[in-house]
């Protein structure tokens, strides 16, 4: 779990990508070892291409390279909801 946002075009956004039976990415939020939240979305939109997600900013600063922790609240195609939590390291 690893993505380098410096405008090469590629792992550039972190993003919580699905498969089929999601409905809706109800929250996405990402927060550095401190617990301080560097990006946080409300409704996004599954699979978004990569257009929506965290670019390694934060305040509208780059952050430092390290592990970073996101927490998700997914909405499946049966109405359940699941919390997903887990880490990603961001490379510069």
């Amino acid at each position: 779990n690893a993505f380098s946002p410096n405008g090469d075009g590629f792992n550039d956004i972190f993003n919580a990508y699905t498969g089929r039976g999601i409905l809706s990415i109800d929250e996405f939020r990402v927060y550095d070892r401190w617990g301080n939240e560097m990006y946080g979305i409300m409704n996004l939109q599954p699979n978004s291409g990569g257009t929506e997600g965290w670019d390694g900013r934060a305040n509208g600063r780059e952050v430092d390279s390290g592990v970073y922790t996101y927490y998700a609240r997914i909405t499946l195609i049966d109405s359940e909801q699941v919390m997903l939590r887990g880490d990603v390291t961001l490379l510069r």
